[in-house]
């Protein structure tokens, strides 16, 4: 194999290990958040905190393109988070 190609493969795997603890914590945040929202009586979707997010990923790139790709990412991390706190919710209604 390439040793370029080898060399930027393994400063991926460090970002990705970076990455994955991120968004373990973030998902942290989100099992609190669902917690919060259900004790409240709150939707899980919440259309504003969406379009703010996405807002703050133009803020975060420097060109349309990297644009895309963080709203593209952002677009599904949001998507799982949602089915997580869905799951949450009915998991907890469920309990004895």
């Amino acid at each position: 194999m390439n040793k370029e190609i080898l060399d930027q493969r393994e400063i991926l795997d460090k970002i990705d290990k970076e990455i994955a603890n991120l968004l373990l914590q973030r998902l942290d945040c989100i099992k609190k958040i669902g917690n919060i929202k259900k004790e409240n009586k709150l939707p899980i979707y919440d259309g504003d905190r969406e379009s703010e997010i996405k807002e703050k990923m133009k803020m975060y790139s420097n060109s349309e393109e990297e644009c895309c790709y963080l709203v593209k990412i952002y677009e599904n991390i949001m998507d799982v988070s949602k089915r997580e706190q869905m799951i949450k919710t009915r998991c907890d209604n469920n309990k004895p």
